[in-house]
């Protein structure tokens, strides 16, 4: 049985038109799973993710980050072991920087 996990992160900035850098406000992330998995064991009735739905998601989150630094590498744009260090430190960032986090809304199923 093929089953697809998904997750949707969204970033939102604020940016002043001349200033370098722009402002992290918030992010949130959707999870969207198979139809033929069960709903239950990812989501709460209300849709809000349980234990098991966070657990997923971040499990999507990592394997993205690594498919997108194998590719980086494989394309020669950016050497691995520079691009796992600036990871690292941009998570480092984010616990001392926190914006506004929240679950994103739900809209529609993975394609199987």
């Amino acid at each position: 049985m093929k089953t697809s996990l998904r997750v949707t992160a969204i970033l939102e900035l604020e940016h002043i038109p001349g200033d370098k850098f722009s402002k992290h406000r918030g992010a949130s992330v959707c999870l969207d799973i198979s139809k033929n998995l069960e709903q239950y064991t990812y989501f709460e009735k209300g849709g809000e993710p349980t234990a098991e739905g966070i657990k997923a998601a971040s499990t999507v989150l990592v394997q993205g980050l690594l498919a997108n630094l194998h590719y980086a590498h494989d394309s020669g744009l950016r050497d691995s072991a520079e691009h796992l260090r600036w990871i690292i430190a941009e998570l480092e960032r984010g616990f001392i920087e926190v914006g506004q986090t929240y679950v994103g809304e739900r809209k529609s199923h993975c394609d199987v």
